[in-house]
């Protein structure tokens, strides 16, 4: 995206956004996180490319794109859990989950390593 917000408006995605990024990979690409689900979305359309599915025992508090891999996001919990999705590997469900904490997650950044090349 070019810096404009596109408003998105669906009778069916009527949830409020907790969390919104675009991709760092394509400019028309964007992430929604709402307290239950979280969309991907691409510019233009009125659906998302995809929705997960609803949670049952906590909510979404925060997402991240990966910096370094395009199918990787990042979704936080209000249970202090990370679910990892890597859609290379799975789309119906979280590649991988990490309790890190018991608290509420409300930011995360990732960093990308790069080794220091100053000797």
């Amino acid at each position: 995206m070019t810096g404009n917000i596109k408003k998105v408006l669906s009778n069916r995605y009527f949830r409020p956004i907790i969390a919104f990024q675009g991709s760092p990979f394509w400019d028309n690409i964007f992430l929604t996180v709402h307290d239950f689900h979280f969309c991907i979305w691409e510019e233009n359309r009125s659906k998302p490319i995809f929705q997960s599915p609803n949670l049952k025992s906590s909510s979404y508090t925060y997402g991240r794109f990966s910096p370094s891999r395009p199918s990787v996001l990042y979704i936080t919990r209000n249970n202090g859990s990370i679910d990892i999705w890597d859609f290379l590997d799975e789309s119906h469900k979280p590649s991988v989950k990490e309790s890190f904490i018991k608290e509420n997650i409300t930011f995360l950044d990732i960093f990308r390593y790069s080794p220091n090349t100053d000797e």
